[in-house]
């Protein structure tokens, strides 16, 4: 494992021998990508990784379709990373909302990843209901 350093080391020569073999738009490739913005934000770059989370969902919604999980998950912790820095907003509110029903529909309300990301939700709505937003 390592420090985060190098494993952000490890997961970008990783990402450059991967993507030219299987291509961008691999859910290998994505899941790769998806692990550094996950490092990237550990290491206190949310600015990068926010962007490398952005490119997940771009990727992956083109190659891969907008309801694949690992669509869906990088949506979730993108969202998850924009509450971490702005708060109990509506706006996070909503996306986190769009983000359940469309697990619900893809993956079963009662999937393991449905199922926490609504746990989430629901601690954030209560959140927000009992400041007064």
């Amino acid at each position: 494992m390592g420090d985060i350093p190098d494993r952000l080391t490890a997961i970008r020569e990783l990402i450059g021998d991967i993507t030219p073999v299987l291509g961008a738009g691999h859910p290998d490739t994505l899941a790769a990508h998806y692990c550094l913005a996950e490092w990237l934000n550990g290491d206190g770059h949310p600015d990068d990784a926010e962007a490398t989370f952005e490119d997940v969902i771009a990727t992956g919604t083109e190659h891969l379709g907008p309801d694949h999980n690992l669509v869906l998950i990088a949506r979730s912790s993108l969202t998850i990373l924009r509450h971490d820095r702005t708060g109990t907003d509506g706006a996070v509110i909503d996306d986190m909302t769009a983000i359940v029903a469309a697990m619900e529909r893809t993956l079963g309300p009662a999937h393991q990843t449905a199922a926490s990301t609504r746990r989430l939700l629901t601690q954030w709505q209560s959140t927000q209901a009992g400041s007064g937003a």
